[in-house]
């Protein structure tokens, strides 16, 4: 029986997608319970019993849940409080049949170099978001191999699809050619590593299903110019009349080796 948090979250409604296909039992744990696998659970406020349900039952654990607001993930306080509650969670857990955890990760825990990323690739906790990803990843592991419990830490590229927010790039794209309105693209010249998310869920389920054991990238292997990513979802007299380019910044590759199938 699989767990998961974050499931009504861009990326998480897209993995039980992937469950429901694959017909795998699984529960989702939020505040919101829609469905009727949806358990109403708060993850900065619970206590013990809330999940004794389970405590008869084989869990598989995918975290997906976190900050995630746009304007301010990278720079929020509010990192530090899921890093804390995360751990939390899966302390509890571990108390019950826990069997494996597949937690969510991202290529922003990377040093910003301009080699493409490897799954033991040099970390940097350059802001709050990727430290208490990093933080996370860290105490996950101890904790879950003092008790012997195989655990996947799954870094997450660049993600678009159904679902996504307005305010990230596709979405932005798709808009200004639907509104014919003039977009200004900055770091265009950026090179990152998109895929689409119903590709990620797959990568997800199959590192969960399997048991798997490490860091692994989830990510295409490709990588685009932010430009060339424009071009892909346009026309070009849509190009040409709906988009201006600029380089702020230079954001060295956010690409990623992918080996989420790899028997290493």
């Amino acid at each position: 029986m699989i767990l998961l948090s974050g499931g009504t979250g861009f990326i998480g409604k897209a993995i039980c997608k992937e469950l429901d296909n694959q017909g795998l039992e699984h529960y989702v744990l939020t505040r919101q319970p829609k469905q009727k696998n949806h358990i109403q659970f708060d993850i900065f406020n619970f206590t013990e019993s809330e999940l004794s349900v389970f405590a008869e039952r084989k869990i598989s654990f995918i975290h997906c849940a976190w900050y995630v607001n746009h304007k301010d993930y990278q720079s929020s306080n509010q990192n530090q409080k899921w890093h804390s509650a995360s751990v939390n969670l899966v302390r509890l857990l571990s108390e019950y049949q826990l069997e494996h955890v597949t937690a969510l990760g991202s290529c922003l825990e990377y040093a910003d170099n301009e080699k493409i990323k490897t799954n033991t690739s040099a970390l940097s906790a350059h802001n709050q978001y990727s430290a208490s990803k990093i933080a996370t990843q860290s105490d996950m592991r101890s904790l879950l191999k003092n008790k012997n419990i195989p655990f996947c830490w799954a870094r997450i590229f660049y993600v678009y699809g159904k679902g996504e927010k307005k305010g990230r790039l596709v979405p932005l794209i798709l808009n200004a050619k639907r509104k014919k309105e003039i977009l200004l693209i900055n770091n265009a010249n950026a090179v990152i590593d998109l895929r689409h998310v119903e590709d990620v869920a797959k990568d997800v389920v199959y590192l969960s299903s399997q048991k798997k054991d490490g860091e692994f990238n989830v990510s295409s292997g490709r990588g685009q110019t932010v430009q060339q990513i424009v071009k892909n979802f346009t026309t070009t007299e849509e190009y040409q009349n709906y988009y201006a380019f600029a380089e702020t910044r230079n954001n060295g590759l956010s690409v990623g080796i992918n080996n989420v199938y790899s028997d290493n």
